[in-house]
Order: C-alpha cells, then structure tokens, then sequence
C-alpha cells in the first residue's frame, strides 16, 4: 500500500513539473515564427532524420544480441523484444520499464539471470559510449556562452576540463565504491555472472565489451547525424558541437526521472543549451518537438513489433495448450 502511495506521489510530482516547464515554454515562444518554421519544414531533411533514427537504434539492436552471445536467438527476435521495450517506455501506462520488459520478453528464451545480466551489461556499454560524447564536445568546443563564462572565471583549457570531469567521475566511482560495499558486490556479482554465463575467459570477456563499446559509439555517431538533419530540416544554421552537446546533455538528463519520459525537461533543455549557440527560443523548441515527433515515429515502430511479439507469443501458448 505504501508503495502505491509512493508510486502515485512521484508520479504526481512529475506532472506537476511537467506541466510548469510547459507553461513556461509556451509563453517563451513566437506563435507566429514556430507556425513558420513548421510550414517551411524541409520535409526531405525530417524523413533522412527518420530513417537515421532508426538505422540508430538497429544498430544497439545489433549491440545488444552480441553481448548476450546467445547464438541460437536470431537478430529478428532481438528486434522485436528491443520495439517492445521502447514502445513500453513511451505509451504503456502500466509503468513497466522498456529493460524491465526486454528482461521478461528474454526469459522466454534463457533464464531469468542471464536475461537480465544482458540487458544490464547493454545498458551499462550503453550509458558509457556518452563518453565518447563529451570528448567530441571538448574538441569541437563548449558553447559560446559557457566559453565566455569560463574564460572570465579562469584559464581553464579544454584537456583540463576533461581531465577534470575524468576525475572528479574517478573519485565519485571510487567513493562508492569504497563506502557503498551494495554497490561493490552488485558490480562484481553483475560481471562475474557475465563471465560465467558466456562461458568465456576474464581477456575474452573484456574484449567482448570493448566491441560493445564500439557498437556504442557508432550509435552514437549516428544519433548525432539524425539530430543534424533535424537541424537541416527546420534550417537552423549552427556548428556540429551544438548537436554533440545537446545529444549529451538529454541524454543524461533523461537518466533522472525528473517528469514523464523527460516531458518538458528534454523541451527546456534545447531552449537552453541552444541558446548558448545564438539560437531563439521558438526554434529550439520546434527543434525539440520535431525530436519528440520522431522518437515517437519510432516508437509506433517498435509497437508494431511489440504485436507482433504479443501475437507470436499467443501462438506458442496455443500450441503448448493443444499437444497437452
């Protein structure tokens, strides 16, 4: 009781939150210029941006099913566990996380540890291809805004700063795992089960992550393309950086469950870091829901793959019911 008690406070919060950024978002913007930037939309640039997207998420499709090293699980059934996860995420109203469903989905086809031991290592090689993000934002530069404010307030040159981000992400590791032993049995627990599940030597291992890692940043690449083409697609002019910090900066954002799926949040945040690179409210966030449009074009994908799954499963049933 107490937790559905819970439940319903975050998830009351988050509305409550949602909706002040989207009050405060809606009064921020030229109704008459965002009409503009929807009718003259390169309609050629937004379906480059689609079809990118979703070469994006076949490619953690493909990240995913060679982490689990399950050879008798083809790509297909991949594809449709990982659409049901991500339309999960976004229109089930039954509050059950996209991994959570990748996990039951999965147990259908190994046991329950090892399901969820390759969605939690995908996860994780997932969350540290954003890495390679930051790197990339160093070298093409911080947003004009941030680099005039750290140049006033000191010399801070761009190795420096990643150095460090590197270290104070070095030391916020180490602290927990020195001080959280929860933490530290969780992760050997987590990575042992890994070795063991693939039958593999700790080098073998280390160097299936490794490729993972390179799936990652591939995707990653990929991702910062779509988002280029959105910039295309609406003719906003500006320099690379702005996608890779953009890209970066949600994505992290979206790690906290500050508001429903980063309603309003993901909105907020291109307002924001888009105006470090002189662009206006209103078409950074005609940006942002042309975004949000195509996330959910890939949603409606994954949902047809989510029948599919649902339909397939049905017949299994149907069949275990029939030859007993």
């Amino acid at each position: 009781m107490k937790s559905a008690h819970l439940q319903f406070l975050i998830r009351s919060v988050q509305i409550a939150v949602m909706l002040v950024l989207g009050y405060f978002l809606l009064r921020s913007i030229d109704w008459l210029s965002f009409q503009g930037h929807i009718i003259n939309l390169r309609w050629s640039f937004a379906i480059i941006s689609v079809f990118t997207l979703i070469f994006y998420h076949a490619i953690n499709i493909a990240r995913w099913k060679y982490l689990t090293q399950h050879p008798t699980i083809g790509y297909t059934t991949f594809a449709r566990y990982y659409g049901s996860g991500l339309f999960s995420n976004n229109f089930l109203p039954t509050g059950m996380g996209g991994d959570v469903l990748r996990v039951i989905l999965l147990r259908t086809q190994m046991p329950l540890s090892q399901a969820a031991i390759s969605v939690t290592i995908d996860r994780v090689i997932g969350l540290l291809g954003l890495s390679l993000l930051l790197v990339a934002g160093i070298v093409m530069g911080l947003p004009a805004g941030i680099e005039v404010l750290i140049s006033r307030i000191s010399t801070v040159r761009y190795i420096e700063l990643f150095l460090g981000l590197c270290g104070l992400l070095s030391i916020v590791t180490i602290v927990a795992w020195i001080w959280l032993p929860a933490f530290q049995t969780k992760v050997k627990q987590i990575f042992q089960q890994y070795v063991e599940s693939n039958q593999r030597t700790l080098a073998q291992v280390l160097i299936l992550l490794a490729v993972g890692y390179c799936y990652s940043a591939l995707a990653l690449a990929v991702l910062v393309v779509a988002y280029w083409y959105a910039f295309l697609a609406l003719g906003i002019i500006t320099t690379p950086g702005a996608a890779v910090w953009l890209l970066l900066i949600v994505s992290l954002s979206l790690l906290i469950p500050v508001t429903i799926n980063g309603l309003g949040i993901q909105e907020s945040l291109f307002v924001l870091i888009l105006g470090y690179y002189g662009i206006m409210a209103t078409p950074a966030l005609a940006l942002a829901l042309l975004i949000r449009v195509l996330q959910i074009i890939c949603s409606l994908l994954g949902g047809a793959l989510f029948l599919i799954t649902v339909k397939t499963r049905a017949k299994e049933k149907l069949h275990e019911t029939t030859y007993q």
